[in-house]
């Protein structure tokens, strides 16, 4: 488990530098996929502990770390959809193409809900939250779900560094 969240962790570390470095004016208007959902999202799906929980709260610090944003407020905002992704992930089986697609747009509109929860609970400006009226939070669902399975794809290569074995498995 340590190994995982260890690897986890620096997998969506890199993704978030990437973001803030590589992509920081965006492929599609000036917004950037959230690589970093996917790889959380994937991390979530495929492992039965709570080891995406874990990359979750400690990828957002690292991306408080990286941005402007209060300590703690990307913290939230990949808990939730990692969150709920605990709670949904045993409804569904594994498909490579439209599970990935369904995941990566609904976590985005899970993590705008989630924005827009903590701007109406401390509205401050220094919060960057989500409108759900503006075209880029849509754009940046699709760009995730667009690429979401290309994602899981390449991940999946690195399995055993980022998915915990049982004690019965080999």
């Amino acid at each position: 488990m340590k190994k995982t969240i260890l690897f986890s962790t620096i997998l969506v570390s890199l993704f978030l530098f990437i973001r803030t470095t590589w992509f920081q004016d965006g492929l599609v208007w000036g917004i950037a996929p959230d690589f970093a959902l996917g790889a959380m999202l994937w991390i979530s799906y495929l492992n039965k502990g709570q080891e995406a929980l874990y990359v979750a709260f400690i990828g957002g610090l690292v991306s408080d770390l990286l941005s402007a944003s209060p300590l703690g407020y990307s913290a939230f905002i990949f808990l939730l959809p990692i969150y709920g992704m605990q709670g949904v992930k045993k409804l569904f089986t594994s498909d490579r193409l439209f599970i990935p697609i369904i995941l990566g747009f609904a976590a985005t509109l899970v993590k705008a809900m989630g924005s827009v929860m903590l701007l109406a609970l401390f509205g401050r400006e220094e919060i960057n939250a989500y409108s759900f009226a503006d075209l880029r939070l849509w754009i940046e669902a699709s760009l995730n779900g667009a690429l979401a399975p290309l994602m899981f794809l390449l991940i999946e290569k690195g399995k055993r560094l980022f998915v915990t074995r049982g004690v019965t498995e080999s």
